[in-house]
């Protein structure tokens, strides 16, 4: 055990000879050593060492901390001589388990609670440390539903923890009254309801779940007493405590030591909400990592209904979809969209969907759809199918939209994804075949020179081509050429057209080459096409023609 002391006011304050008790009939129990001072904001901590021992010369009747029962604890100032002065403080805990730390939050004020961690010698708050409740947590009070039927207030517990909960001789004390029975437990996340009505009554238990659309495997147990207590509108206090040591006395009746669970003062004053009394909704805590003690960390339900046995979002869950990714097939492709809630909802959620152009065109690459999801109560998973269309260009991965809109009982966490189309068709390859033309004898003859794709595309397709020299020159036997040739989208053959020129000349066949480079949008299959002249000149023959001459006298 370990009392900590912590000076409030802005000055160094003389503890020494002052008193600790957990006795109202000696208030002299311990008396804190002379000359101990207590700097302004500081800290000042007993162990058990000193007040729980006999032989220490300030522990003038030593005494230890009850954890089975709680305790109170005195301070009281004293002159030197050791007369009693005044009340300094008093503070008082219940039972708490071994190994538990209470204190006040912030430092020094108000009641004690359980803390996360023990901060002796700081500030409670050191580290992020705050009051810790649960796990199993007073997690919603509908204690002014909408209507005159007191059978439909109720108080839900919730298990935030890892591990189930046995709930066996715990009890619910404060504006209303309940002791849990054998066989009780909650599972992590799960909740359970206490109301005021007889849920053997199954006239009254059948139209609450009606009235809640709380699902067949949430417990719900009562009457709470005292017998047709109401929960205040005004405001009141509920404390949750949980079944710890069994204390078995020498004379009296055993009984469990009664931990605390969790405390909520609720009230229908600012800070708290105020729509809960009177306007319908139930009070929920919108985390239980949050402090419950204020009402900041309490909101209104989203409806009148509540979420009673749900999670504190499931009255306006939110919506979400993934991405879907198909490829092309011949035969019949789509792409299957998830919509998701992020929990179970009590009600029929809705969501619109209409698909849209993103890279890829409805009726050409997808087909265009558009409709609603509906979620019925209990459902967290739909899908949405869109068919994808086949076809035989390339044109590499394309995508659409799926838009979420206008959803009712939820709310869009995402609202679009996109769906991927991959294509099935290769990426063009680009050929250029050999062709031989005849030269003629004047002027010039075209040379046509094809160059194909493999296989048409949706996009423009480009490649540089120029002309070099064989044993055919340029400017001799032919023009010189170079450009770019574009295949519109669609397209799959070209024509190079190359001027040759004519002449009488006899020579042998000649070539030159067609060069192809810097595609753009496909590939080269060949680089390179041979462009043969061919002549069309006869051989020259050599003849002798007789000749006569007049000899000269």
């Amino acid at each position: 055990d370990t009392i900590e002391l912590y000076n409030t006011i802005p000055e160094t304050v003389p503890v020494g000879g002052w008193f600790l008790s957990d006795d109202r009939d000696n208030y002299k129990k311990y008396r804190i050593p002379a000359g101990t001072n207590l700097a302004a904001g500081g800290f000042y901590t007993v162990s058990a060492v000193a007040f729980g021992d006999i032989n220490d010369p300030n522990s003038f009747e030593p005494f230890g901390l009850s954890s089975t029962d709680g305790d109170d604890l005195y301070l009281l100032q004293a002159d030197n001589l050791g007369n009693l002065k005044r009340f300094v403080d008093h503070v008082e805990f219940g039972a708490t388990a071994l190994e538990t730390t209470v204190g006040r939050l912030p430092d020094g004020q108000g009641d004690l609670y359980r803390l996360c961690a023990e901060t002796l010698g700081q500030s409670n708050t050191a580290e992020g440390n705050k009051v810790c409740y649960g796990p199993v947590v007073i997690n919603e009070i509908h204690y002014n539903p909408d209507g005159t039927d007191d059978n439909l207030e109720f108080i839900e517990l919730y298990n935030f923890g890892d591990n189930t909960e046995s709930l066996a001789n715990w009890r619910l004390r404060g504006e209303v009254d309940y002791n849990f029975g054998a066989g009780i437990s909650l599972a992590p996340e799960e909740a359970l309801l206490v109301v005021g009505f007889d849920p053997a009554n199954t006239g009254l238990l059948d139209a609450f779940r009606a009235a809640y659309k709380v699902d067949e495997a949430v417990a719900i147990v009562g009457p709470w007493t005292p017998s047709a207590a109401k929960l205040d509108d005004g405001g009141a206090t509920i404390k949750l405590y949980r079944a710890g040591e069994l204390v078995v006395p020498a004379v009296e009746p055993s009984y469990y030591a009664m931990l605390t669970e969790d405390i909520v003062a609720y009230d229908d004053e600012a800070d708290w909400p105020l729509a809960p009394d009177g306007a319908g909704p139930s009070l929920e805590l919108i985390s239980p990592a949050l402090d419950n003690r204020f009402g900041s960390s309490w909101e209104a339900s989203l409806t009148n209904k509540g979420t009673a046995g749900r999670h504190n979002d499931d009255d306006f869950p939110a919506i979400s979809m993934t991405n879907a990714a198909a490829t092309e097939n011949p035969l019949a492709a789509t792409a299957t969209f998830t919509v998701a809630l992020e929990h179970t909802s009590g009600m029929t959620v809705t969501v619109e969907y209409a698909t849209a152009d993103n890279t890829a065109t409805a009726g050409t690459d997808y087909t265009a759809a558009m409709g609603t999801v509906e979620f019925a109560p209990g459902q967290t998973e739909q899908t949405i199918v869109i068919d994808v269309l086949d076809d035989e260009r390339f044109e590499g991965n394309e995508s659409f939209l799926l838009n979420l809109s206008n959803p009712a009982h939820g709310y869009l966490l995402n609202n679009q994804a996109l769906g991927l189309i991959s294509d099935d068709d290769a990426a063009p390859v680009i050929y250029i075949s050999d062709v031989a033309v005849g030269e003629g004898n004047t002027g010039t003859l075209m040379a046509m020179v094809a160059v194909t794709l493999t296989n048409p595309s949706t996009a423009e397709v480009t490649v540089d081509y120029a002309t070099a020299d064989g044993n055919a020159l340029a400017g001799a036997d032919y023009t010189a050429a170079s450009g770019t040739i574009t295949f519109t989208a669609g397209t799959t053959s070209q024509t190079i057209m190359i001027p040759v020129q004519g002449d009488i000349t006899d020579e042998p066949n000649e070539t030159f080459e067609i060069l192809l480079s810097n595609p753009a949008g496909a590939a080269i299959g060949t680089a390179a096409a041979s462009v043969t002249i061919l002549d069309d000149d006869d051989t020259p023959q050599l003849s002798l023609n007789d000749v006569s001459v007049v000899e000269g006298a």
